[in-house]
């Protein structure tokens, strides 16, 4: 992986939480709530060296120069390439697990768009249901691998978004809760990730 730094975004990179956050579920509304209510900060993880009107691309991959080489790809017999797009989605993981550890008694909070709770189907050991809305939770007793995998999991091209948050969630015994108990959770958030550049890499917000 290239040389990675932090980048301050600043208010293109609150207008991009912004969008991002606005009329999806329960836990990006809250968050919302959150980032309009307190003062934070924006930032990005990217190469070293990148321009700064380019990390205002949020929308447009190839942000890692290992997608840019066709080297890497895979030839096939009838004449195509495929090619596996390279991501920060372990980086991303590492650093929100990092954030829960740092923060006393936190979890993290990730949605996930694609499945539907009552299906039951492609869930992982870490998701819970609000209403029909799929989520995952992790706490410190989670390894970076963990975090990882359900941010990978979870993102959508369009959509992802994982909040670190102060205050505990409690689970009842089939693994779901109340939309205002997700809410009172969500109001506590600390540090929020949104997928970015076209899921190469991420948009946080943190709390100032």
């Amino acid at each position: 992986m290239t040389d990675l730094e932090i980048r301050a975004l600043g208010d293109a990179g609150l207008a991009y939480v912004q969008a991002h956050l606005d009329n999806v579920n329960v836990l990006c509304t809250a968050l919302m709530r959150v980032v309009d209510g307190h003062r934070g900060e924006t930032f990005t993880l990217a190469p070293r060296g990148i321009s700064s009107t380019r990390l205002t691309q949020f929308d447009a991959g190839g942000l890692l120069l290992e997608n840019l080489h066709m080297s890497r790809a895979t030839h096939l017999p009838d004449g195509s390439a495929m090619m596996a797009v390279a991501s920060l989605i372990d980086e991303q993981g590492a650093f929100l697990r990092k954030h829960v550890l740092e923060t006393q008694g936190a979890i993290c909070v990730i949605d996930d768009f694609n499945p539907r709770w009552s299906d039951q189907k492609h869930l992982l050991p870490t998701s819970f249901g609000v209403g029909e809305v799929v989520y995952n939770l992790l706490a410190t007793t989670n390894s970076d691998d963990e975090f990882a995998g359900a941010v990978r999991c979870s993102n959508a091209i369009w959509h992802g978004v994982a909040a670190v948050c102060r205050a505990p969630l409690t689970l009842d015994a089939s693994r779901t809760c109340t939309p205002a108990a997700l809410e009172r959770v969500a109001a506590t958030a600390e540090l929020i990730t949104c997928t970015a550049y076209d899921g190469e890499g991420f948009v946080a917000w943190r709390r100032t």
